[in-house]
């Protein structure tokens, strides 16, 4: 008997946060700037979707795609290397916004936590002779984000915010050895667009 109520009394919860939730699309332009030495600043673009809900639309769960590369290159010495790095963080994000949904601005914070697809492509030549190296790993990876959203209409929200995001270590394959990179870390200051349905 208890069993059918609780399930009775979860089915009326998620009723009514269906009810009231809203679904949106965020298109997000990232500012990167990397903690590791010999990385320049850099941009990165990222497509969000989920669902706000709660009396206010206070609670947002979503998840987000985003990218980003650096490239570098080197000719001398009759050898020529070029070569880049990609990363493809894959989030899971909760923000909570403070205030009411029909205010004009609401401020927003928020934790982050997913994985990271990093692979690196490279390739040489040296005379008659050439190489290349592909290698892909997968990171665990952290963030938190804080911001202030504005109502530009009912369905319309540009958003500007701050975001820590933290990779763990990856490794890649070249040659028969394994190759350690320190963990990416990285401040990114970013503007959003979302639009509810």
């Amino acid at each position: 008997m208890k069993s059918k109520l609780f399930t009775l009394l979860g089915l009326c919860i998620l009723s009514v946060l269906s009810a009231r939730a809203e679904t949106f699309v965020r298109s997000v332009a990232y500012y990167v700037h990397p903690t590791a030495e010999g990385y320049d600043d850099n941009g990165a673009a990222g497509l969000a979707v989920g669902r706000s809900f709660g009396a206010q639309a206070e609670h947002e769960l979503s998840f987000e795609l985003a990218y980003t590369r650096w490239t570098e290159s080197f000719s001398g010495y009759g050898a020529a290397v070029s070569g880049s790095e990609h990363y493809l963080p894959l989030l899971a994000n909760y923000r909570f916004y403070t205030g009411s949904k029909q205010d004009k601005a609401r401020f927003f914070a928020g934790p982050s936590i997913g994985f990271t697809r990093a692979w690196v492509d490279i390739h040489g030549v040296s005379g008659s002779q050439s190489f290349s190296i592909n290698s892909v790993d997968w990171a665990f990876t952290w963030s938190g984000v804080a911001g202030v959203s504005i109502r530009l209409t009912e369905k319309l929200n540009l958003d500007f915010g701050y975001r820590y995001l933290a990779a763990e270590k990856t490794t890649y394959s070249a040659f028969g050895y394994s190759i350690e990179t320190e963990g990416a870390k990285a401040h990114m200051g970013y503007a959003a667009l979302s639009c509810k349905f």
